[in-house]
């Protein structure tokens, strides 16, 4: 069986996308790389997007190359370390009329869009979310702050992760009589800084709304666990050198493997963590017994059963834990519905700022130096061949002039491209790993980026395979290639 791992985290977002904010963490940098760290030992093909590299473009392309590349039985791990936000609900969908986020460098990316690159994985896959994340209203926001000064609550937290929190904190850079010194820090983009963000980028945030499909238009097939670390009105936060949830899961991991199933290992970061921060379980998607039960990570899927396609939650929440219909343990279990067919709906990553072009999907420094000797090194030479490009929803009235990039370089181009054209690329070049695919259509002034997808070497032999671009205007196109 096959598994991925996308492991992101920031220490900090481009002030100019969050009007002059810096987001500046500790740890959520290190948070990443101890999970890297552990999927690699697990055998897992592991990805880490590091601070500036934690774009939307970044993000959702290794999704969508994951989604393209996993098939029934395989699984993939997401985990997040970062901001939370509420962004004021754009669309009416929300019960608690707000928008949850994960805080990207570049943006903030919408429950809505991690609902949709879900939905790119066929049923039978298993994904798991770990989100060390805040989601919580502005009211609890500052309420938390006030708390998190008290001598108690941070004498609670000191507790967390006795063994974890020097570990990593010199990866870090930082000293240990700084570690045993600091008090926790909220994972919560301020409230007076979302407000400026809302006023300012409304528009923006509701433009990219519109070009993400409904949750009746993008299922999720896959079976979906999200572990979040702290309840949907609650604040998650930071100390010695890791978020707290995260520590506790660090703190089960024996160096092989975690001897706890994930329902074994939330409980326990209960009872370790106070009641300002309680994590949560969730099951998303199609119920597939004995997912739960399995230890955290496990590669190989349950033996027990297969997943039940009758079985599946109406809307994917938002990434640190919203509320929104599950299929829990607790739970009575309707009876499933007829069977059908399952369907592979490969939704690639929507680009909407057309901009850090540059580098989005390297590591930088700080991840190229934790080197893994275990780690199997670049993967063999394999030929990309794009074969045709068509167009559901042109970008512009009157037709598009779309061109494709390869790894930024512009390699193939057409003009007067309207719905339902299709048109024959017939592009073919050598790479070795992943190569990135731009699709953009040209303008007299600043040309749209209409998405892009990740393509690995591993997906060699598969046969003819589809990614969908969608962009924020609403175009929407397809493009079958193959690799060899």
């Amino acid at each position: 069986m096959t598994g991925i791992a996308l492991h992101i985290g920031l220490n900090g977002v481009d002030p100019d996308a969050y009007e002059g904010w810096d987001g500046a963490l500790d740890a959520g940098e290190p948070d990443a790389l101890a999970l890297e760290r552990i999927t690699r030992k697990l055998r897992y093909d592991t990805r880490t997007l590091l601070t500036r590299q934690a774009t939307t473009k970044a993000v959702l392309g290794e999704i969508s190359r994951a989604a393209t590349t996993l098939r029934d039985g395989d699984i993939f791990v997401l985990t997040y370390a970062g901001h939370g936000g509420q962004l004021a609900d754009l669309d009416g969908d929300e019960p608690d009329h707000r928008d949850e986020t994960w805080v990207l460098y570049d943006r903030q990316l919408l429950d809505d869009e991690l609902r949709v690159a879900l939905s790119g994985f066929p049923a039978g896959v298993r994904v798991v979310v770990v989100s060390d994340s805040c989601h919580s209203g502005t009211v609890i926001r500052d309420s938390a702050d006030a708390l998190m000064s008290q001598r108690g609550i941070a004498a609670a937290f000191a507790e967390v992760a006795p063994r974890a929190r020097g570990r990593d904190r010199s990866r870090a850079g930082a000293s240990r009589a700084v570690a045993e010194t600091e008090t926790p820090k909220v994972r919560q983009i301020p409230s007076d800084v979302q407000r400026r963000v809302q006023a300012e980028q409304g528009a923006r945030y509701r433009a990219i709304r519109r070009g993400v499909p409904r949750a009746e238009e993008s299922a999720v097939d896959a079976s979906v666990l999200l572990l979040a670390a702290c309840m949907d009105n609650q604040t998650a936060a930071e100390q010695f050198g890791h978020g707290l949830f995260t520590a506790t899961l660090l703190e089960q991991w024996d160096g092989r493997r975690f001897a706890a199933s994930y329902q074994e290992v939330i409980s326990t970061a209960r009872t370790q963590l106070p009641p300002l921060q309680s994590p949560n379980l969730l099951t998303l998607g199609r119920t597939r017994p004995g997912f739960k039960d399995q230890t955290l990570f496990a590669l190989a899927p349950p033996t027990d059963a297969a997943p039940d396609p009758g079985q599946q939650a109406d809307t994917l929440p938002a990434p640190p834990g919203k509320a929104a219909p599950v299929t829990g343990s607790d739970q009575p279990v309707p009876p499933p519905a007829a069977k059908t067919a399952p369907h592979l709906s490969v939704t690639v990553g929507v680009t909407l700022r057309p901009a850090d072009r540059v580098s989005e999907l390297l590591l930088d420094l700080l991840a190229a130096a934790v080197e893994d000797p275990e780690d199997p090194g670049p993967r063999d030479p394999a030929t990309l061949h794009l074969d045709t490009l068509s167009c559901e929803v042109p970008d512009d009235l009157g037709g598009d002039e779309p061109y494709l990039t390869f790894n930024g370089e512009r390699v193939w181009s057409a003009s007067g491209v309207n719905d339902g054209d299709a048109r024959v690329v017939g592009f073919r070049r050598e790479f070795a790993g992943s190569v990135t695919v731009g699709l953009h259509d040209e303008e007299l002034g600043t040309d749209d980026e209409i998405g892009s997808c990740v393509i690995g070497s591993e997906e060699a032999g598969r046969g003819t395979r589809t990614a969908f671009f969608s962009g924020p205007g609403g175009a929407r196109y397809s493009l079958t290639y193959t690799v060899e």
